[in-house]
């Protein structure tokens, strides 16, 4: 006798695809039912059509815990929940546990973002990087929902953890942040004639700068310092590695620089701007000793070696034209 073919609920899904598999799943259960075996999928299995039914169940199971938690990143999510409502409504659907495999497929992706870290020094996973660039995304999507108590896949352990790695929530901040300490950096250059900024200072922001300044020489010895950065910090002549240099050591080299500045050129009046980098780099220097003599914090005995080159304290300032020399040059 023929048997009739298994009945579903209707579906507002058109996807022939995914109608397929739901007949196949009751087609195979209804055939092991009669056959008085337990019905389970396996994707082990050496039948070729319980491996794929096995897995598509697993699939819709997982399709489901994200709409659940609010974690759906699919498509429509509309199609998506009407699907597992007629799911749902198929009396015993075997839906599989999903939670350990997803914790597992978390631990994957948070093992391969510390050997990024490692690597680069920071967690801004490029595009390039499809998949953990994507698990990246999804920990910043429901770190906003976890701060508004909406329920997400995030507790305090997992915000923990990726706290400990130097997770950036909102990478803009963490540009700004850089910025921040680097203007503040420039200021102590202008004051103080060098970059080297004590660690142990009375002063709080002096001290918190001097941490950040370490940082800096910790990430580039790593090579982990973007080089953006790098060429920053070179710009106002900062000393990668504080042993090799001290900084009486760096302002008698800077010196030096400019004592052949002066042999080539017949003064001190080195330009800020220039396309040799180094003349640059040197225009700069000399500005800041310019500053911190202003400010009567530039030491006795540097004051009289810059003194014994005929260095320019004030630069004096360029000359405004004339209405008649402009009207010369009309003609």
């Amino acid at each position: 006798m023929a048997t009739s073919s298994p009945s579903l609920p209707p579906c507002s899904c058109s996807d022939s695809g995914w109608l397929q598999y739901c007949f196949k799943f009751t087609r195979f259960r209804e055939g092991l039912k009669s056959q008085n075996i337990p019905c389970r999928f396996d994707e082990r299995s050496v039948d070729l059509e319980e491996r794929e039914i096995a897995a598509w169940i697993k699939e819709q199971s997982h399709i489901r815990l994200q709409l659940n938690t609010g974690n759906y990143l699919g498509g429509d999510s509309d199609v998506a929940r009407s699907r597992i409502m007629l799911l749902e409504s198929i009396s015993g659907f075997p839906w599989v546990s999903c939670r350990k495999d997803k914790e597992e497929e978390w631990e994957r992706n948070f093992a391969a973002l510390q050997e990024f870290q490692q690597q680069h020094g920071h967690c801004r996973v490029p595009q390039c990087h499809e998949k953990l660039g994507g698990f990246v995304a999804r920990q910043r999507l429901a770190h906003k929902k976890f701060r508004d108590g909406i329920d997400c896949h995030l507790d305090e352990e997992i915000v923990r953890r990726l706290d400990a790695i130097g997770f950036e929530w909102d990478i803009k901040s963490a540009d700004e942040a850089w910025d921040r300490a680097f203007e503040m950096l420039l200021q102590f250059h202008e004051t103080h004639g060098h970059c080297n900024v004590p660690q142990r200072s009375d002063d709080i922001d002096e001290a918190k700068l001097g941490k950040w300044v370490a940082s800096q020489r910790v990430a580039y010895n790593k090579g982990k310092l973007p080089c953006g950065r790098i060429d920053k910090l070179n710009s106002i002549n900062f000393i990668w590695s504080v042993k090799s240099e001290k900084p009486d050591e760096a302002w008698d080299r800077n010196f030096m620089m400019l004592l052949q500045f002066r042999e080539i050129h017949g003064h001190c009046d080195v330009p800020q701007r220039s396309d040799n980098m180094e003349d640059t780099k040197l225009g700069r220097w000399v500005a800041s000793q310019r500053v911190a003599y202003k400010k009567g914090k530039l030491p006795y005995v540097r004051v009289e070696k810059l003194n014994s080159v005929h260095f320019k304290w004030v630069m004096p300032k360029p000359a405004l034209r004339t209405k008649s020399i402009d009207r010369d040059d009309e003609k």
